[in-house]
């Protein structure tokens, strides 16, 4: 009993004891003292076989591996949707930032930039730019609202829209202001009398 082998009871090497060494080669081997009076007695073994351990092995790194995969689908699905999201929003507000909120026409910034670009290419193609003032708008607003005076310039943007050519711009420049870019004009008279 003090690290003293008295007897050998089985040798594990011998070809009757297969089947148990077979088990407790794939065993955890446990030693839990045992105390007598306080004093260590002995040392008593436990065995765990562990086979059942190492066959489960596999289906928790799958299961482990197969959560990962998961994640990381679902993580690329919501960096995903977050680029569509940012690339909607960033379209959105380019429209607004050269776009008249209420006829949708293009305002001030895009009109000069088409104009510029037009008369970059004036050598080839004559241009002409046309200013319209409605007159009598403060007066529909004063005295039948702001939406009546809304329904005039939608109703002055779809008019001057529907007389040009798809290649011309029409543009709100401000509260009643309008702004007609023709180009491949071949007279002023005809420009004039376009609209």
């Amino acid at each position: 009993m003090q690290g003293h082998i008295e007897s050998e009871i089985s040798n594990l090497d011998g070809p009757e004891n297969r089947d148990l060494q077979e088990t407790f080669h794939h065993a955890l081997e446990v030693y839990v003292p045992v105390e007598i009076d306080g004093q260590v007695a002995g040392v008593y073994e436990l065995y765990q076989d562990l086979g059942p351990a190492r066959a489960v092995r596999p289906l928790v790194w799958g299961a482990t591996l197969g959560a990962f995969a998961l994640l990381l689908v679902a993580l690329l699905g919501v960096v995903q949707a977050a680029a569509v999201l940012i690339r909607r929003q960033q379209q959105t507000l380019s429209h607004h930032a050269f776009h008249d909120g209420l006829t949708d026409l293009p305002n001030r910034a895009l009109f000069l930039d088409r104009v510029g670009h037009a008369l970059a290419r004036r050598a080839q193609d004559p241009i002409a730019v046309l200013y319209l003032n409605v007159d009598g708008l403060k007066l529909v607003n004063d005295s039948l609202g702001h939406v009546a005076g809304d329904r005039v310039l939608l109703a002055v943007a779809d008019r001057l829209t529907a007389c040009v050519d798809p290649g011309d711009t029409v543009a709100r420049l401000g509260n009643d202001e309008f702004s007609i870019l023709l180009e491949d004009v071949r007279d002023a008279a005809a420009a004039a009398s376009s609209c």
